[in-house]
């Protein structure tokens, strides 16, 4: 390819910006709770979160190296984290953010989010929101546990 070490390189520097900025926005929540709840300064939390999740990350980044003979049922490490946050975190979380926008927000605030404000889709998809995909999800969540 012509200018292929060019483009390469121009490559891996915008992944690396999109890696870092996603990085500091995934960050912003728990370093944000951690200025307001433990009353920390910006600096600390920042460091003490990021030394936290980097903490919580070397067990998996070491699963195929140091940390290879630990099984955790018949998973290494890093692919019992993915099975257990793909087959169950994941599943929870949209039961619960269903649940919420259903039940919990405002009628009128959840269908204008939507767009749906003023008309009969809006009444059918509360009812998904409220009944059908709850229910489907967690009947997911089901068969996934009992395939593990």
């Amino acid at each position: 390819m012509p200018g292929g070490r060019i483009i390469g390189v121009v490559f891996f520097l915008l992944l690396a910006a999109a890696a870092l900025t996603s990085m500091v926005a995934l960050l912003e929540v728990p370093v944000s709770v951690a200025v307001h709840r433990l009353g920390l300064r910006r600096w600390s939390a920042s460091a003490l979160v990021g030394g936290l999740i980097f903490a919580a990350g070397v067990p998996s980044a070491m699963s195929f190296g140091v940390l290879a003979h630990i099984q955790i049922g018949r998973h290494g490490i890093l692919d019992a984290i993915d099975t257990g946050v793909s087959n169950f975190l994941l599943p929870l979380g949209g039961v619960l953010v269903a649940l919420f926008v259903g039940w919990r927000l405002k009628r009128q605030d959840s269908l204008w989010e939507a767009d749906l404000d003023g008309s009969r889709l809006g009444r059918v998809w509360l009812w998904l929101l409220r009944v059908l995909v709850p229910v489907t999800i967690l009947v997911i969540l089901l068969r996934s546990a009992s395939t593990l």
